[in-house]
């Protein structure tokens, strides 16, 4: 895999890097929960959806499965 993932966790933030560039951030007094999916068949896309308290969910889709796996991973490491 070339992509370098990373997650910082402290009191307030979780936040996602992808080779050193910041992704997403998400408010931990926010979150309200997270799932993951893919789609098709030949073409796979995979999903990571967090739920908030206030506002809208957040969805994120890669079309790499190591991406998506090594970020489901490291979220459930820091949640």
């Amino acid at each position: 895999m070339a992509n370098k993932i990373k997650i910082k966790r402290d009191f307030q933030n979780l936040r996602i890097y992808i080779n050193g560039i910041l992704h997403l951030e998400i408010r931990m007094n926010n979150h309200d929960g997270v799932q993951s999916w893919y789609e098709g068949s030949k073409k796979k896309m995979y999903f990571i959806e967090f739920y908030r308290k206030e506002g809208g969910p957040i969805l994120m889709g890669y079309d790499e499965f190591e991406i998506w796996e090594t970020i489901l991973k490291l979220i459930d490491e820091n949640i």
